[in-house]
């Protein structure tokens, strides 16, 4: 057995140097310029036409959901958006059409960029949910109805999602951090609260200084949009009395940056007729710190 394998190596061996100089005459040296292109990439960018529907997410505190009690929310759709109505006066909805570039940097840092596919404006992205309410199981249709007929177009620009070595939450180590930069507006809200009588339409959200463009139903330009950073990962609860040492385990923690906004609520109804408009003026959220965790 052994004189076998040494003759069968032998044979491969002379085989593969034989056949060296007919697979020479194949290969062509490569110059500095294409070296150049096979190192140094300016890494990776995917295109996407998008347009996800979603039947249901349901949650419950039970693990199956059986007789326990039920969030659920129905019939979710996620796309792009055209602007004005179709022919019955309902929103028109098309591919959320979407550039995605992937970078790492020197540091290590993973870095994502959403833009707009198709120009520079800014990504229109359409959301729309037939119904948020509770029910008894799972699996069952929803009992009481929450929110209702909820449709948003919203306007994004540029995003930029940066996993990062960095972790600025106390008590959190070295797990690293997502950090999200971008800006976004929202063109048109409407939903209907159930759960207190009330409808909400023409509902328009801008960056401050902007109010008067959102009541006249003027069209939200790139410099209207409203910037934010929003930095999420694992730290101390806000309720540790040593966050650096904390004694309870860690919890999702989350930092919103500031964020000035103008929004504009153009027709509210209660009870099925208008009580008139709202208009709010330098929303901020700015320094607002969030733990999540579960409780025992």
């Amino acid at each position: 057995m052994k004189t076998f394998k040494k003759l069968a190596c032998a044979t491969a061996i002379a085989s593969a140097t034989a056949a060296l100089p007919a697979m020479g005459q194949g290969l062509v040296p490569l110059g500095d310029t294409d070296m150049s292109n096979v190192t140094g990439q300016a890494g990776v960018t995917i295109e996407m036409d998008a347009n996800v529907n979603i039947d249901r997410v349901a949650y419950s505190q039970n693990d199956g959901g059986q007789g326990q009690g039920a969030l659920l929310v129905d019939n979710i759709r996620l796309s792009g958006w055209q602007n004005g109505t179709d022919t019955n006066g309902n929103p028109t909805y098309d591919n959320l059409e979407l550039k995605v570039d992937i970078d790492i940097a020197a540091n290590g840092d993973a870095i994502i960029k959403l833009a707009n596919r198709a120009s520079a404006d800014p990504f229109k992205v359409g959301l729309g949910i037939d119904k948020i309410g509770l029910g008894t199981n799972m699996s069952d249709p929803v009992t009481t109805t929450l929110i209702s007929n909820l449709e948003v177009e919203a306007l994004v620009g540029t995003t930029t999602i940066t996993a990062t070595n960095n972790n600025p939450f106390a008590g959190g180590g070295d797990t690293g951090s997502l950090v999200i930069e971008s800006s976004f507006a929202v063109n048109n809200l409407e939903a209907d609260v159930d759960m207190v009588a009330m409808k909400l339409r023409d509902v328009r959200v801008a960056a401050s200084g902007n109010l008067d463009t959102l009541k006249s139903g003027g069209t939200i330009t790139d410099s209207m949009l409203a910037t934010n950073t929003v930095t999420i990962g694992s730290g101390s609860r806000l309720s540790e009395a040593d966050p650096s040492n904390p004694t309870n385990p860690l919890a999702l923690r989350m930092s919103v940056g500031d964020s000035n906004l103008d929004v504009w609520m153009g027709d509210v109804q209660i009870g099925g007729k208008s009580v008139g408009s709202v208009a709010i003026q330098g929303l901020s959220m700015a320094g607002t710190e969030i733990a999540v965790y579960g409780r025992d």
